[in-house]
């Protein structure tokens, strides 16, 4: 598809979408190709003065020498496979190298891959094998092709690179990125450092149960509503396909009634909001009880938070349907009543897929 955006701005209050808070945007570092054409161009001394401004992390480098200290670490601690306990489907596909960064940047025409400074390389393994696991399972459902999956190549993945403290994961519009956030280190940590022994809590068991791990589908559901608004049925008010942050809940019945993406978006959510004209839903009313009970904020009442917390739901329940399981892309994080019931959900899974049908048939060419 050629990509022509709409001409409706992106609010400010929507630059960061999604299960976080704010987080100032990173630059992009010059490559080492880049730097060494510049130099060639402008000299050493101004290349080197560039370079402090568009510096990367540095890496091991050169031929591995024995007694590296790096080396010894993960001679003595093996690399945790946390990926292997996040996921049950299918076989993957032959010549499919889900561990390679390389090659799923190249297969899903992305943007970008990020990592964050405090993710080790372990880390950054089991991060790597998720996504392109996640990516396996999410194709198998929405049916998109790999260039569809990226987004044209606007899309991007960060692990632990743009998160803030106590977040669990977000989305940037204005950006096309997705941050999952790194998972949380171990309190324990400190009394250790201070040299008082005590037990910790296994690093796997912190893997698989904090950070972002099980936010992927949520902040990807953003992604697809954002884009399908932006390029695929735009408006000149609104930037994405759900109307962003707004709560309101009067339905565009005219628009309803359409079966563009626009349309069934917001036949979506007057299904999850209305059981009828005068009445809400049992979900929302669930929803508004816990909120005034809790003194909870209106983030929870977003219609972008609406479409994406159901689309997250619709992503684990497709797979278990077929019996198979990924965490990382969705599971429960919140109380039971910010989700829908799995005999609610049934009732908008044939919408949930005639949206997504109407918004392939556009992003797959």
């Amino acid at each position: 598809m050629r990509l022509i955006k709409t001409r409706a701005k992106l609010p400010k209050s929507e630059t960061r979408v999604g299960i976080s808070r704010h987080d100032k945007v990173l630059g992009r570092a010059m490559t080492r190709k880049d730097m060494l054409k510049y130099a060639e161009k402008i000299g050493v001394k101004k290349a080197y003065k560039k370079s402090m401004t568009t510096i990367k992390k540095y890496q091991d480098i050169g031929v591995p020498s024995f007694r590296s200290r790096i080396d010894k670490y993960y001679l003595d601690f093996p690399i945790l496979k946390v990926y292997e306990k996040l996921r049950k489907g299918k076989a993957l596909p032959k010549n499919y190298l889900f561990f390679d960064h390389h090659f799923i940047l190249k297969k899903y025409r992305m943007k970008r891959i990020e990592y964050g400074n405090w993710t080790n390389q372990e880390d950054r393994f089991n991060y790597t094998c998720s996504l392109g696991l996640a990516f396996v399972d999410l194709k198998s459902i929405l049916g998109f092709n790999d260039k569809a999956m990226g987004l044209h190549g606007l899309f991007g993945v960060s692990f632990g690179a743009r998160g803030a403290a106590r977040s669990l994961a977000h989305f940037e519009p204005d950006t096309w990125i997705i941050n999952i956030t790194r998972y949380k280190e171990d309190p324990a940590f400190k009394w250790i450092k201070s040299g008082l022994v005590i037990n910790r809590t296994p690093k796997l068991a912190r893997q698989l149960t904090t950070g972002g791990v099980g936010s992927f589908a949520h902040e990807y559901g953003h992604a697809i509503d954002y884009f399908a608004g932006a390029y695929i049925d735009k408006n000149s008010s609104y930037f994405s396909l759900s109307r962003g942050d707004s709560t309101s809940t009067t339905i565009d019945e005219v628009l309803a009634r359409k079966k563009t993406p626009r349309g069934l978006m917001e036949l979506l959510l007057k299904k999850i909001i209305w059981k009828n004209k005068d009445t809400h839903s049992s979900f929302y009313k669930r929803l508004l009880k816990t909120l005034k009970e809790t003194s909870a904020g209106d983030y929870w009442k977003r219609r972008n938070e609406l479409f994406a917390r159901i689309f997250e739901q619709y992503i684990g329940y497709k797979l278990k349907q077929k019996k198979q399981y990924n965490y990382f892309l969705s599971k429960p994080k919140y109380s039971e009543d910010f989700y829908m019931k799995e005999s609610e959900l049934k009732g908008i899974v044939p919408t949930m897929d005639k949206l997504i049908s109407a918004i392939r048939q556009v992003i797959n060419k």
